[in-house]
């Protein structure tokens, strides 16, 4: 699985709700790495006064393991900015998966996989020749004798909510494709109707009701975090002024 392991600070105070949505946002855009099993909000990570720790020991509750079922919320108290980091994925793929996009402000989720084709057929020569995370080589592979495709759906996000799904496959504008969700077991099931080599399925997932927004998305983020920004172009530009000053 492709990873990529780097760094990043952000002045926060879990003390202070105002900050939540900028965690949100960060967690959402950077890879949030941070995991204290020992984090309280009193001290933090007991580390240079750092509070970055996704889990906090405070509000849990020893109940919370009675039951391991998948829908038992308990299992999540001491999370932090749960909505950035409990995400759909694929968990299982009928195919190459080509593309994943999710979003942690409206939940959307959407997910492409190609059918691989013969090493032989001319519709996956010349794919191998840079292959990459991007590009992923679409041929040469075992042939894929399952249908059934199932991705990762969070009970945080499914619960008293449907699934509007929209699909779509490249190779057949009608084509269509089954879906089964079990809430349970947070696995949505599909399978399309066409497998076709070489054909590109496409699947985009929204919520009715729709989830709440955690920061509005028709305000530029200068605005909303305006709080942080101005202060350090404050500095910058006082920096950049000091050489004239002396």
């Amino acid at each position: 699985m492709p990873s990529s392991l780097a760094w990043t600070g952000v002045l926060w105070d879990s003390r202070s709700s105002h900050n939540w949505p900028f965690l949100h946002l960060i967690s959402h855009i950077y890879r949030l790495w941070n995991y204290n099993p020992d984090n309280t909000d009193s001290h933090g990570d007991y580390w240079n006064g750092e509070n970055f720790s996704w889990f906090s020991t405070q509000g849990v509750k020893p109940s919370a393991l009675r039951s391991l079922d998948q829908t038992n919320e308990e299992l999540d108290d001491g999370g932090r900015v749960l909505r950035a980091l409990v995400r759909p994925y694929l968990a299982k793929v009928a195919g190459i998966p080509t593309r994943v996009d999710y979003s942690v402000n409206t939940g959307a989720f959407t997910c492409s996989w190609k059918i691989p084709t013969p090493s032989s057929s001319a519709a996956g020569a010349g794919s191998e020749k840079n292959p990459s995370v991007a590009t992923p080589p679409l041929s040469g592979h075992p042939a894929i004798t399952a249908r059934e495709t199932e991705i990762f759906m969070p009970h945080s996000l499914t619960k008293g909510r449907r699934l509007i799904l929209k699909y779509a496959c490249s190779t057949d504008e009608e084509a269509e494709c089954d879906s089964r969700h079990n809430p349970t077991l947070q696995t949505l099931y599909v399978v399309p109707e066409d497998s076709t080599p070489g054909s590109l399925h496409t699947l985009e997932i929204t919520f009715d009701p729709p989830l709440e927004e955690l920061f509005p998305l028709d305000s530029p983020i200068w605005r909303e975090f305006s709080h942080i920004w101005i202060p350090i172009l404050v500095v910058l530009l006082s920096l950049l002024a000091l050489p004239f000053v002396w």
